[in-house]
C-alpha cells in the first residue's frame, strides 16, 4: 500500500466511512509490520485524545484542525530536533483531516516539499490556518503554503476565491500570491476573487487595510482599505481602484444578496453566479429595470417566484441549469 492510499483509509475510518473491503484492506496493512501498527496506533491514540468529551466531530467547522494543530504543537516543544517535529506534524494532520474527503474538501500533505494544499470540489469550505487565520475557500479552490509559514512571514497561494479573516500579526505580515498578484496585510477581513479562467484577479476588503498590486509591478500596487475593491486585469496588467461598496461581494460565504435599486442586469449576474445557472433574456428591454430585495438563504426557486411576482417577470426553465426572463419595458 503507498503512503497516499493509506491516509485516504485512515482519514475515512476516523470519520467512520470505511466500506468493508477498505477495512479488510486497512486491516492487512496495519497487521503485516509493527511499523505500521504502530504509527496507526499513535495517530487513533491523539485523535481520541483530542475529541475525549465530544459528543460528535463537526468536521465541517474545522475548528478541530486548529486545536489538533495547538495540542502538537505543544508535543512537540519538548524535541529539539526540527526534522522529528516536522514529520510528526504533516503525519498526523495528513491522518486527522483527511477525514474532510467525505464531505468534497481535500487537505493534502506533500511530505517531499513539505507542503499543505487546501482544496474544495463542489462546495465552500472553513478551514483555520496554524496562525488562527480563518479561510473560507469557495468551491473550485485551492490554497497551499509550506512548512515554513509563520516563521518570518505568513505566506500562501491561492487559486480560485476565498475570504480571509486574518489573525493579526504586524511582526508577521500575511502575503497571498495569486495568478501574478500579491496581497499583503497585516490583520483584517477581506475576499480574493482569483480563478484562472477568470480574466481579472479582484480583491475587495471588507475591514482593515491591504496592499494590493501585480508582481511585476510591486511600486505601483494598490491601498485598498474599508468597501474599497482592487481589480487587475490580467491581460493588460492594469489596476483599478473603486471606493464603492459591493454587499454581493462576500454573497457566497454567507448565503445572502442583497439589491438596492438594482438593475435587472446587475440581479441576473448575480444570480447567475450564486447559483452556477444561466439566464438568457428574451426581452432587452427590461434590462434597466430596477429591484430592491433582499434574498437570504433562499432556494433559487423562491427567489424566481418573488422575482415573477414584484417584477411581473416570467421564467422558463430550458434544462437543470438553464432560463429564460421575459418581460414587459417597466416604467422606472
Amino acid at each position: 500500500m503507498n503512503e497516499r492510499r493509506y491516509w485516504f483509509l485512515t482519514g475515512k475510518y476516523l470519520s467512520k466511512n470505511l466500506a468493508h473491503d477498505e477495512q479488510i484492506e486497512l486491516e492487512s496493512y496495519i497487521e503485516a509490520d509493527t511499523a505500521n501498527k504502530k504509527l496507526f496506533e499513535s495517530h487513533i491514540k491523539l485523535w481520541k485524545s483530542f475529541t475525549v468529551g465530544q459528543k460528535e466531530i463537526d468536521f465541517d467547522s474545522l475548528n478541530s484542525w486548529h486545536e489538533l494543530k495547538t495540542r502538537i504543537t505543544e508535543n512537540e516543544k519538548q524535541k529539539s530536533e526540527k526534522i522529528k517535529h516536522l514529520t510528526f506534524w504533516r503525519s498526523a494532520v495528513a491522518a486527522c483531516l483527511l477525514a474532510l474527503i467525505t464531505i468534497g474538501a481535500f487537505i493534502i500533505v506533500n511530505q517531499k516539499s513539505d507542503s499543505v494544499v487546501l482544496v474544495t470540489a463542489s462546495d465552500k469550505q472553513l478551514f483555520i490556518l496554524p496562525d488562527s487565520t480563518e479561510v473560507w475557500l469557495n468551491k473550485n479552490s485551492r490554497l497551499s503554503y509550506n512548512s515554513e509559514f509563520g516563521d518570518d512571514t505568513r505566506k500562501v497561494q491561492l487559486n480560485g476565491e476565498a475570504y480571509f479573516k486574518v489573525q493579526h500579526n504586524p511582526d508577521k505580515p500575511f502575503v497571498i500570491l495569486s495568478n501574478k498578484t500579491f496581497t499583503k496585510v497585516l490583520g483584517t477581513k477581506f475576499n480574493i476573487r482569483s480563478y484562472h479562467s477568470d480574466s481579472a484577479v479582484i480583491v475587495s476588503v471588507v475591514q482593515g487595510k491591504v496592499q494590493f498590486g501585480g508582481m511585476k509591478s510591486e511600486k505601483q500596487a494598490l491601498i485598498l482599505t474599508k468597501n474599497s475593491t482592487g481589480t487587475y486585469l490580467k491581460k493588460s496588467e492594469g489596476l483599478q481602484k473603486t471606493l464603492t461598496e459591493t454587499p454581493n461581494v462576500l454573497a457566497w460565504q454567507t448565503n445572502k444578496l442583497v439589491f438596492i435599486n438594482s438593475t435587472l442586469s446587475y440581479v441576473i449576474a448575480q444570480l447567475e453566479d450564486f447559483y452556477n445557472i444561466q439566464i438568457n433574456l428574451n426581452s432587452p428591454e427590461i434590462l434597466n429595470c430596477s429591484f430592491s430585495g433582499t434574498f437570504n438563504n433562499q432556494s433559487l426557486d423562491e427567489v424566481i417566484k418573488i422575482l415573477e411576482f414584484t417584477m411581473n417577470l416570467t421564467f422558463t426553465q430550458n434544462n437543470t441549469s438553464c432560463y429564460s426572463v421575459s418581460g414587459h419595458k417597466c416604467s422606472n
